[in-house]
Order: C-alpha cells, then structure tokens, then sequence
C-alpha cells in the first residue's frame, strides 16, 4: 500500500488532513463571495467615440415559399396585351391619335 501511494505521489501520514483543511478553508472562502455577491463592482466600457453604431446581425438569405412573379409567359395573368384586351384609358394626345388614323 505504501509503494503504491508513493508512486502517485500521495505523502504517507498527513495527507487526509492537509487535504479536508484545504477544502474547508476553499469552502469558507467560497461562501464568503456568496454572501458578499460576485461582480458587485463591474467595471464599465469606455466609450472612445460619440456615435453609436448598430450591431451587424446575420442577415439570411431570402426563402420564399412561392415565386413573386410567374415564370412562363404564357399564363393569363401574364399576358398583358393581346389582340382582345380592351383599352380602358386610351391616350389621347393629338400625337396618338394621328398614329392610330394612320395605322
């Protein structure tokens, strides 16, 4: 038993009692910053300049969930002008109505 305490490097007599003194005093003192409180006196930062700049946050790239615009020009809500729509505001400046007379 004692080799085998001498090769981890343990001292033979007074080791329980160095080790509970140890912890006891560890604990008081322990104790003792829970009753003061840690980080009473927390320093602050100092400001080197007036203007406050909003931190960066992740911005994410967009994720829609359906297209804002359909692709294929072929369906009926895109197709904007044909040969059957009928033109609800005309434009009717003298200029366009000479091209209309003329085609």
């Amino acid at each position: 038993k004692t080799r085998a305490r001498m090769a981890k490097g343990q001292k033979k007599g007074t080791e329980k009692g160095a080790t509970k003194a140890s912890k006891v005093k560890a604990a008081k003192a322990a104790a003792a910053v829970v009753k003061k409180g840690a980080h009473l006196k927390a320093k602050r930062k100092i400001r080197t300049s007036a203007r406050f700049y909003r931190p960066k946050t992740l911005a994410l790239p967009r994720n829609p969930k359906y297209p804002k615009m359909a692709r294929d020009t072929e369906s009926a809500h895109r197709a904007k002008f044909d040969q059957y729509k009928i033109i609800k505001y005309p434009l009717a400046t003298e200029s366009a109505m000479k091209k209309i007379e003329e085609n």
